[in-house]
């Protein structure tokens, strides 16, 4: 992983933990409002927050790549009902390690 010259940047970016920035295989997606404001509405900003980074972004990409708003409404759904089970990950099997 590589490190921030700046650890203020650090904490202006959902994928960071500390300084670091994670190996992620797509580009970093940025967090449309209207995601942040279903997750605070939920009350799901910290489950979101502890899901790993590839998943954070993974979400937002997929998300991000639809290309109606009734799909990207159904997606962000989607992420809701797997951050509220604390499972699941865009539809597939995934449980977090203990």
């Amino acid at each position: 992983m590589a490190q921030l010259t700046d650890p203020q940047k650090a904490w202006s970016l959902p994928y960071l933990r500390g300084n670091r920035i994670p190996d992620l295989k797509r580009p970093i997606q940025p967090m449309p409002e209207f995601v942040k404001e279903a997750l605070r509405d939920a009350y799901l900003s910290d489950s979101y927050d502890a899901r790993p980074a590839y998943q954070r972004n993974d979400n937002l990409w997929w998300i991000n790549s639809a290309k109606r708003d009734d799909t990207k409404r159904r997606w962000l759904s989607k992420m809701i009902a797997e951050l509220k089970a604390g499972s699941g990950y865009m539809g597939m099997d995934w449980k977090p390690k203990l």
